[in-house]
């Protein structure tokens, strides 16, 4: 079976590469996810459950075959969010020396080199090849840090790679949720994150949270009742969508949309589309650099100048020795420690950073990060994960503080039973509320590498 799958997978690959249209069309695969897109992820929320079954040409009791599954997969794509495009180990070793000051140490260095060559005078050009090593050891510190941060990055992507419950040919899979296609039917429960957009087919005491995606921080009930085609995104009930979190209850959905084409898909394709902009600290450098080249030259080109107006300059001999001056004069007021000086300062920020658990992908960003003043922003889901933690319980007998913090299963029960109450007592109806939440949920708390 994982044979055909596979040589089925490379079949269609090679179809699509050679642009056959046909091989992978519509018509060659009714119900496939691109029949989806045409007609239903715009208002599927307006259909009845069983039209949408039928629009994607699956089934809510078996859901998908595997086959038909890989053959959409490879139509449709994984379902993902473009992480932009990877940056190879060259680029982002040359991406270190595009900074206005470390071109203009490179100028100068490159013509001291050359002065040397055609001198002849000295046994080293100690100039070019202190200027060299200094830009190198530069780019160096740049280049390893962020490399080391993109694959923390990394790391942390592989680990958090969410996975998802899914009924294909009559059974329940967990599979990784990039598998997932148009008309797989997944199941939802408390405390899961919602792999796609889908419509929901059943539900039972449903609540979801969409802070992530709307904005909104409550809870927002959830039913598989029809609504009218042109409701708001907030308003669509009987729609799920990616990204956002189960709260509560249970619920079997059909998936309508996958990637790019899901709500939280549409929110990256214009994000991706904004530019990126120079830190604080960029733009500084980048302005001294300037200011310190065009002086330097305006100087040396100054000099040279009045040596020629007030000297004998009568053959060429002498005429390149004022030249060799004026470089000379250039490369010596150029800064050739200040980059190093701000990456080493900039590196040491970073560390700190990484010992208080923060990446920081770019160095340029630690200063910028410093030099804010006032940070405003919607907390709710946007800083915090948007979920509560219970702090105290109330009962007849008295209150209880609880202690500890998200899901390490660490803390105490602080009693705080009333005038005149035994602490038995409080003790009691302690066990029972904890009793009623067991039971009035279907949570599961599994620990995996120590988290």
């Amino acid at each position: 079976m994982e044979m055909r799958l596979f040589c089925l997978f490379i079949r269609d690959l090679a179809f699509r590469w050679r642009g056959k249209a046909g091989d992978v069309s519509l018509s060659a695969f009714k119900g496939s996810a691109a029949t989806a897109y045409s007609g239903l992820s715009d208002q599927p929320h307006g259909m009845a459950i069983e039209d949408v079954v039928e629009a994607l040409s699956t089934s809510l009791r078996t859901g998908l075959t595997g086959e038909e599954a890989m053959r959409r997969l490879v139509y449709v794509g994984p379902n993902e969010l473009p992480s932009g495009p990877k940056m190879t180990e060259w680029r982002r070793f040359l991406a270190q020396f595009g900074d206005t000051l470390v071109i203009l140490l490179l100028v100068a260095g490159s013509v001291s080199g050359v002065l040397w060559y055609i001198e002849g005078a000295s046994p080293l050009p100690y100039e070019t090849v202190a200027i060299l090593v200094i830009v190198t050891l530069n780019a160096a510190m740049g280049y390893f840090q962020q490399a080391r941060a993109a694959k923390a990055v990394e790391a942390l992507r592989k680990l958090s790679a969410p996975r998802a419950t899914v009924i294909r040919e009559g059974e329940r899979q967990r599979v990784a949720s990039n598998m997932l296609v148009p008309g797989d039917i997944i199941s939802l429960e408390e405390g899961d994150r919602v792999p796609a957009d889908a419509r929901i087919a059943k539900a039972i005491s449903l609540a979801t949270g969409e802070a992530t995606l709307t904005g909104e921080s409550q809870p927002v009930e959830k039913n598989a009742n029809p609504i009218e085609p042109d409701a708001a995104l907030g308003d669509r009930r009987n729609m799920v969508f990616m990204g956002t979190s189960v709260l509560s209850g249970r619920a079997c959905a059909l998936v309508t949309a996958t990637g790019l084409q899901t709500e939280a898909g549409r929110i990256a394709d214009m994000l991706s589309s904004t530019r990126e902009n120079a830190t604080p600290l960029q733009l500084e450098l980048d302005s001294v650099g300037r200011t310190i080249g065009w002086v330097v030259l305006l100087v040396a080109a100054t000099l040279i100048i009045a040596i020629l107006l007030t000297s004998e300059i009568d053959n060429l001999s002498k005429m390149f020795e004022l030249f060799v001056f004026g470089v000379a004069l250039a490369v010596a007021a150029v800064p050739e420690g200040l980059p190093a000086i701000v990456t080493a300062v900039l590196s040491l920020g970073v560390q700190r950073m990484a010992k208080k658990n923060a990446i920081v992908r770019r160095m340029s960003a630690v200063e910028a990060l410093g030099s804010a003043n006032v940070i405003a922003s919607d907390k709710t889901g946007t800083l915090t994960k948007n979920e509560m933690t219970v702090r105290r319980i109330v009962t007849a007998s008295g209150s209880i503080r609880l202690t500890g913090t998200g899901y390490q299963p660490m803390g105490e029960c602080m009693l705080e039973p009333k005038p005149g109450v035994d602490a038995a007592e409080l003790v009691a109806e302690l066990n029972s509320v904890l009793t009623a939440a067991e039971r009035a949920n279907n949570a599961r708390l599994h620990e995996l590498n120590g988290d």
